[in-house]
Order: C-alpha cells, then sequence, then structure tokens
C-alpha cells in the first residue's frame, strides 16, 4: 500500500515505525525539516516537507494514486482540509486526528458527507475507556460495539466467586439480566461454551449485553457493592471535559478543578451542569473543602504525565493515569 503520513509528531512517528515493517510504501509530510530528516533516516520511508494543505504538496508526496492518507497534525482544521483535498486528489482512503470538542458532534457529518473513512478523537477515547473503567471496575477490559448500545467486557472468575460452580443455564437464578456469555479461556484454551458448561475459578469470562444490563449483572453477583455517586477530576482538559459529559448522562455529580482561570471560565461556560472550581488540585485545604473524604472517585488528567502518576490518594478507589499527548 502506499500511504501518505501527514505529521511527523509523536503518533505520526509512532505509526511509521509500526507501518515500515509491513512491506507499505511510506511517504511522511511536515513543515518541519528537521523532523522529516530525523524519521527519513531512521525508518526506510521518503519525506516531504512543507504544508500538507497545499495542493502541490500532496500531489508531491503522491496523493492522487494513494491508498490511504493519515493526518495527524497537531491542527485539527489542517487534518481536515488535507483530508479532505487527498480525497478529491485520488486517496482512496482518509484518516483524520480531530480533538477539538466543538467538532466531536460532527464525527458522523464527516464520514458520511465529507468521505473521511475515519475521525480520530484521541482524548474522546480515553474518556470513553476511563468511564468504563469507573463503571465495571472488576472487569479485565470492556469493549463497546454499534456505537456504545453493546458492550463486550471480559471477567476473572476468582476462588470466592458467586459464578463458581454455576452452569450457564442456570445464571438466570442468580441475575435476571439479558447477557450473553459468548466466549470462556482457561490458561491458554478458549472456547465457546454451550449451557451446561459450569464456571470455575481461572475462567475469563466474555460477556456481552447493554451497558445498564452489564452494569446489573455486576451487581447480582457481588462484584460492585456501590454506584458511584460523586467524582473530583483535577485537571480540565479535553479528556476531562469529554469524561465529565459522559458521567453526567449516567447521572454521576462530576466536579472539575481546574488552576488555569482562563481555562476554568471555558469549561464554566459549556459545562454548566458540572461543578467547575478554580484552584490547585494539590491543595488539600481545596480538596477536604470539596468533599474528597466523600468522594466515591479522584481522577488525576492534569498536563503532566508525572504529576499524575504521583498525585495519589490511598483512600480512594481509582487513581487514572493520562498518557500526555502532544
Amino acid at each position: 500500500m502506499k500511504i501518505i503520513v501527514l505529521g511527523a509528531g509523536k503518533v505520526g512517528k509512532t505509526l511509521i515505525k509500526h507501518m515500515s515493517n509491513e512491506d507499505h510504501d511510506i511517504i511522511v509530510v511536515d513543515q518541519n525539516a528537521t523532523k522529516v530528516e530525523e524519521v527519513v533516516n531512521q525508518y526506510d520511508v521518503i519525506g516531504v516537507v512543507g504544508n500538507g494543505g497545499s495542493y502541490d504538496i500532496l500531489m508531491e508526496a503522491g496523493a492522487e494514486d494513494a491508498n490511504l492518507i493519515i493526518c495527524v497534525t497537531t491542527s485539527d482544521e489542517l487534518n481536515i482540509l488535507a483530508g479532505l483535498m487527498a480525497k478529491k486528489m485520488g486517496t482512496r482512503h482518509t484518516i483524520a486526528r480531530v480533538r477539538n470538542p466543538d467538532y466531536s458532534s460532527q464525527r458522523d457529518f464527516m464520514r458520511n458527507q465529507l468521505g473521511f473513512s475515519m475521525i480520530v478523537n484521541p482524548e474522546l477515547e480515553a474518556a470513553s475507556e476511563i468511564r468504563r473503567v469507573l463503571s465495571f471496575p472488576s472487569a479485565v477490559k470492556v469493549d463497546t460495539f454499534s456505537r456504545g448500545k453493546v458492550e463486550l467486557a471480559e471477567f476473572f472468575v476468582e476462588d470466592q466467586s458467586r459464578l463458581k460452580g454455576i452452569e450457564l443455564n442456570q445464571l438466570h437464578k442468580i441475575t435476571k439480566t439479558n447477557i450473553l456469555v459468548c466466549a470462556v479461556s482457561h490458561n491458554e484454551d478458549v472456547i465457546i461454551p454451550n449451557g451446561n458448561y459450569a464456571i470455575k475459578p481461572g475462567d475469563h469470562l466474555y460477556i456481552t449485553g447493554t451497558h445498564r444490563d452489564l452494569s446489573r449483572f455486576c451487581l447480582d453477583i457481588g462484584v460492585i457493592t456501590n454506584r458511584i455517586k460523586n467524582v473530583i477530576i483535577v485537571g480540565g482538559g479535553k479528556i476531562a471535559y469529554y469524561l465529565s459529559k459522559q458521567l453526567s448522562t449516567q447521572g454521576i455529580k462530576v466536579k472539575i478543578i481546574e488552576k488555569d482561570k482562563n481555562r476554568y471560565q471555558i469549561l464554566a461556560e459549556k459545562l454548566p451542569y458540572v461543578t467547575i472550581i478554580h484552584g490547585d488540585g494539590s491543595d488539600d485545604e481545596l480538596l477536604n473543602e470539596e468533599g474528597i473524604e466523600n468522594t466515591d472517585a479522584v481522577l488525576a488528567l492534569t498536563g503532566l504525565d508525572e504529576e499524575n502518576i504521583f498525585y495519589h490518594y490511598p483512600q480512594k478507589a481509582y487513581i487514572i493515569k493520562r498518557q500526555l499527548r502532544k
């Protein structure tokens, strides 16, 4: 495949690193000549220096017969423009990273009407993953399908689990939810179980159902005893914005502590149903005033990895580390 990667930042370089070993013809485009030279010297790729939103630069990169263009510059607008131009010029598939919350409601329009193959929003995906962790803390992993309507959760069966020894056709005795155990793995073996399969310790159960049914299932089997009702988020970046909207729709009370005054004002305007606090999230006095002792979860989502890692409250249920994306 002939693939154009627009943007030689962290994400662009990571993509090139993986794809360069898969026998693709890769062209990297960036306005920074130093970044392009660094990537070209490190991997077997072709470099083009220039503005990816320029017709001439895209022609030089070979957009007219490219199979795929992946636009991952730091500018949403440039990613959208370059994707649109490449599509019109003949590129078969277009992927754009679009992070601005103002564009989040336009993702379907961009795919269906503008022809993008995929719109990627890392902060939105991170927020969704954190929301799933909060919803199912006992699950090893949770994935969503059909635009979030159906979820697939992986649960590990421990010795003291209420599921121990239960045959799948008898699950109705401990839960009335409409869930399906679609696969079971134990050690290296994976099976598609029938109704006579008896659950045993060490099993990994792959269970699918709606979010509501999976939540009820967790309560019924005793892996969740108390529903999360309130959350404090330290740091008011894009992830906090998306996450607070998702949690609020589930009836969870959210407080965001943000020390940058301008960002605080923006959040206060865009999230009227969320309590926005202007202050330093590391201030013990402020946290005590905001009721941290009665808070179900504290999430450290500042822009610094080191601060998030060491932002530790032993009495809290969850500590989330955010990977810095620049």
